[in-house]
């Protein structure tokens, strides 16, 4: 069938997973002094050196600190800058600069999972719906460096960019909306009503301040509201309907997913996940059961292949997702009732889930949020 037969996508991720080469992920921590350091201040100002050593004044951890101690004119002299990173605590980073006359920043490293790893945020799956000669592009990115490089990805596939569409309303779904428009002033931005109401909570000047900019700093684009809705929720991309279907509640409220019926295709937005923890600090007072809701109606669209927005690049884009985010939620709840506090259930998730990917997001997003008191 001509038209919309291609599908792409882009993950534009700050994750655990980093290879040689890849932007360093956001990050804002206390310096041995208790001041907030964060990397987004530094980024332009000079070569950052970060290492990463285990634990405050133990052997090996010392001759580290020393050697750095004792080069650093040498670093200097290359406009570097050194910066030690380790868990624990403020008081004890100080301690360690002071008893051996460190002559370089500490950060500590405070936030950790049980097993000791960083909070880190999920990977974001960029979706590119292309026909023969034009393209709709699915759930933009959240930084401005993302969205640049998304802005180079649509270049390059050669394809017009029609329409900008969001599927909910968190803004690491569309606070790159903005600036894609600049980029390509022909294309419009949708998304359904009640995905531009959540929009406008997330984009308001002092929420965004106090969360998105807070972990992001310096990073995220100016992002007006700029999304409509498309006339009975359809448009077309060279003659194919793409339709917003609207499912309610999923990891957060007034949900849709993106279906292409000529191709089987339902970019699930945060409906569906693939191999990554999901997000559950909105899943309290009936949100599990809403979102299994949201589930049966994209399985009722029977499609031949789901993208979610948070997933691993390295899985198929099988509809089995469905069924497998499915039964995470179930497990939740039946972890929920079983267990009596955040750890507990954090290590029944994980006994049940070894190999999904980001596990702060089950202990920082999931265990503590849903067991505050």
């Amino acid at each position: 069938m001509p038209g919309a037969d291609r599908r792409a996508r882009r993950s534009v991720a700050t994750t655990a997973d980093l290879k040689e080469g890849d932007e360093a992920p956001p990050f804002t921590l206390p310096d041995d002094e208790g001041r907030p350091f964060n990397l987004g201040d530094e980024l332009g100002k000079a070569h950052l050196i970060l290492y990463f050593y285990p634990k405050d004044d133990t052997p090996g951890c010392r001759a580290e600190a020393q050697a750095f101690r004792d080069e650093l004119k040498l670093f200097l002299g290359l406009d570097a800058t050194v910066i030690g990173i380790s868990t624990g605590t403020v008081q004890a980073k100080a301690d360690f600069k002071r008893k051996y006359a460190l002559n370089f920043k500490l950060l500590a490293d405070t936030e950790k999972t049980p097993e000791g790893e960083a909070r880190m945020f999920q990977p974001i799956a960029v979706t590119l719906i292309t026909g023969e000669t034009d393209a709709v592009l699915v759930d933009p990115p959240m930084t401005s460096a993302q969205t640049e490089a998304v802005g180079k990805w649509v270049e390059a596939s050669g394809k017009r960019l029609r329409a900008i569409v969001s599927t909910h309303g968190h803004g690491d779904h569309w606070f790159g909306t903005a600036m894609l428009l600049k980029r390509f002033p022909d294309a419009k931005a949708y998304a359904t009503a009640g995905t531009i109401e959540v929009m406008r909570f997330h984009g308001n000047p002092e929420f965004r301040a106090g969360t998105w900019d807070k972990g992001f700093p310096r990073q995220i684009p100016d992002s007006p509201v700029l999304s409509t809705p498309a006339p009975d929720n359809v448009f077309k991309l060279e003659g194919n309907e793409v339709r917003f279907v609207e499912v309610g509640h999923s990891d957060t409220d007034k949900s849709s997913v993106i279906h292409v019926p000529s191709i089987g295709l339902v970019v699930a937005g945060d409906v569906v996940y693939n191999g990554y923890h999901q997000y559950l600090a909105e899943s309290g007072n009936g949100g599990l059961k809403a979102w299994m809701t949201a589930l049966d109606t994209v399985a009722g669209l029977k499609p031949a292949h789901v993208v979610a927005s948070h997933k691993d690049k390295n899985l198929e884009d099988d509809p089995k997702v469905i069924q497998d985010t499915r039964r995470y939620l179930e497990d939740v709840e039946r972890a929920l009732a079983s267990s009596d506090n955040a750890r507990a259930f954090y290590d029944a998730m994980i006994k049940l889930y070894p190999d999904r990917k980001n596990r702060s997001a089950l202990w920082f997003w999931g265990a503590k949020e849903l067991f505050k008191r």
